[in-house]
């Protein structure tokens, strides 16, 4: 019988392992997809003058997202009882792929504990952080890709049942400083109402 429980507890296992992989093999490419192809405006609400030239604001209920105002914006409604909100900075090199990710999808123990498997398989570095007064998880990586270097910092919390994903991926050789600076600054401006 413990034999039993051993081959039942490794199947398990086995099996969130493949979950995970198949993930990472089909969410990743459709987000580059999505990114590159996808160009569906978002309303934005005014913001005071002072800080009209500079930033954009997204005020979705629950949450609002201020961004530079010289990047673009674009929504997909591909995620499952949830909203996924894509985020670009002006490029003058295309090959970067630069974005910032906020997807917001319910706070099930499946769609948690999914999430916080495919950063622990890909080695994500993991640290404790705050994100608007909100407990959260900053997950750090530099990514071997076919095109060089893929740096990621993401961003996950849960707040009002649900569940937060803010997400910087850029593909480059150097780390870029004023990219993950604005990036900073978005997670620091981000407000959960």
């Amino acid at each position: 019988m413990n034999s039993l429980s051993k081959n039942t507890t490794s199947t398990k296992k086995y099996r969130l392992v493949f979950i995970g992989i198949v993930i990472l093999i089909i969410v990743i490419p459709v987000t580059f997809y999505l990114i590159t192809h996808k160009k569906n405006p978002i309303s934005s609400v005014n913001i005071p003058s002072a800080q009209l030239n500079s930033v954009a604001v997204l005020n979705e209920g629950s949450y609002t997202l201020s961004y530079p105002k010289t990047w673009s914006e674009s929504e997909s409604a591909g995620v499952t009882g949830g909203t996924v909100v894509y985020l670009q900075p002006p490029q003058d090199d295309p090959s970067m792929k630069s974005h910032v990710i906020l997807q917001v999808i319910p706070a099930t123990t499946t769609n948690i504990n999914r999430m916080k498997l495919i950063y622990s398989l890909l080695k994500y570095q993991k640290s404790p952080v705050t994100v608007s007064g909100i407990s959260a998880q900053r997950y750090d990586a530099i990514l071997t890709s076919v095109n060089g270097p893929y740096h990621s910092i993401a961003y996950i919390f849960t707040h009002a049942g649900n569940l937060y994903l803010l997400e910087l991926g850029y593909t480059q050789t150097n780390t870029d400083a004023q990219l993950e600076y604005e990036f900073k600054q978005i997670v620091n401006d981000f407000a959960l109402h």
